[in-house]
């Protein structure tokens, strides 16, 4: 490596059992209540669309509730934060079958052993316990298949929002803080310059540096995206990307965005330097 490039953050991959523990333990004592609320508010709201929501939230709050402890544990290893991202979210799944039997059967326990869930989905793959609007209730294959994509939304969000959050944040080891105070910039003019592209990729700024403001209402730009914390004199990041801006048929902005580089590693003094592009005057169109 040069002096003119920059080295790309990589986590150490450190971290502390007690930090991988702790969100075990509290996804399973709260998968029990919050299964039964979860479940509870299924059987009653009988619009599709809002249980699908509810079976995003459920998943989103196991996701949360990880993705908090293990910044707090400062597991800096992201291939284990998505391992108890998805043991928290298997946990939440059994917390809601167990609340959803009690839903179902009268006289029933509070929470099921997990081989009491297992022959009672035995039972419901038989008979079912809901239906369409017109027909008979849902039963076999197609109820199998409605499970399946419940527990693939409840088991993924819990396990993407912990992954996400270790993968892409850097950390400090010195000052022992996450760097997770983030700020992008979208001034710049679109990069398309072979050369310059290739140079980012190696770790060179200087294309940044030599970018002009982008026009005012472009819709492809560079944007750079810094990433800081203030307990950490010792550097900060900056990753730069390639934006596009498309509007959709009900009119909404959709964006897009491509990574040039990884998180580079600059001086901490130069974050306020960066962020000076975003005086940047857009040109005229």
């Amino acid at each position: 490596m040069s002096a003119d490039t920059l080295e790309t953050y990589r986590h150490s991959g450190k971290f502390k059992v007690p930090g991988l523990v702790l969100p075990l333990g509290v996804a399973a004592v709260a998968g029990v209540p919050l299964g039964l609320a979860y479940s509870y508010l299924i059987r009653w709201v009988p619009f599709i669309y809002l249980n699908m929501l509810a079976t995003c939230a459920y998943g989103l709050g196991f996701g949360w509730m990880t993705m908090r402890l293990l910044k707090a544990g400062q597991v800096r290893n992201p291939a284990l934060a998505a391992l108890v991202g998805l043991g928290a979210g298997l946990l939440g799944l059994y917390g809601e079958w167990s609340g959803h039997l009690h839903v179902l059967l009268e006289d029933s326990p509070w929470v099921f052993a997990p081989d009491e869930i297992l022959r009672g989905m035995a039972l419901l793959y038989e008979q079912g316990s809901w239906g369409m609007k017109h027909g008979g209730n849902v039963t076999g294959i197609m109820l199998a298949l409605v499970w399946i994509g419940e527990a693939g939304l409840i088991v993924g969000f819990a396990t993407m929002l912990p992954y996400g959050f270790v993968q892409g944040t850097p950390y400090c080891e010195k000052s022992r803080c996450w760097l997770d105070e983030e700020k992008k910039i979208n001034t710049l003019e679109r990069i398309t310059d072979p050369a310059q592209l290739a140079a980012l990729k190696a770790g060179d700024i200087m294309p940044v540096v030599a970018a002009k403001p982008k026009a005012a209402d472009a819709a492809v730009f560079t944007r750079l995206w810094l990433k800081r914390s203030p307990r950490c004199p010792v550097f900060c990041t900056v990753r730069v990307q390639d934006v596009t801006v498309t509007i959709d048929k009900k009119g909404k902005l959709q964006e897009s965005a491509k990574d040039l580089t990884g998180d580079l590693i600059i001086p901490a003094s130069m974050f306020d330097l960066f962020t000076k592009l975003e005086e940047f005057t857009p040109t005229p169109a």
